[in-house]
């Protein structure tokens, strides 16, 4: 039976051979800034966004959503295709070496 040195809870707390070794700068960056953002929203000035940007680039991504999708599914459907194309080979090949195995039927019926 295998003994851990640890607490389970401590398996949940390690931070070594984890992401956050790595990311743990950058995540502490954006919580600092989100708060100061949401401070200076809040109790110092809002800021009004306006909605024109949002509304320009909606046909663009639009349509690149839908080019990557057809994109997508082209892809899939040529695997599909080779696939089938390959169960169709297999299956040749397994009907043309069981009649070259087998052989004739007058051989069979004469060593038979």
């Amino acid at each position: 039976m295998m003994e851990y040195k640890s607490s389970g809870l401590g398996f949940f707390l390690k931070i070594r051979g984890t992401l956050f070794q790595n990311s743990w700068i950058a995540v502490l960056c954006a919580m600092i800034m989100a708060t100061l953002l949401t401070v200076h929203h809040n109790y110092v000035d809002a800021v009004e966004f306006s909605d024109k940007p949002h509304t320009f680039t909606i046909i663009p991504v639009g349509f690149l959503l839908v080019f990557r999708s057809n994109l997508s599914y082209a892809r899939w459907w040529e695997g599909r295709c080779m696939i089938g194309m390959l169960v169709f080979a297999c299956r040749n090949v397994g009907i043309k070496s069981s009649s070259l195995i087998r052989g004739p039927s007058s051989l069979v019926a004469q060593h038979g």
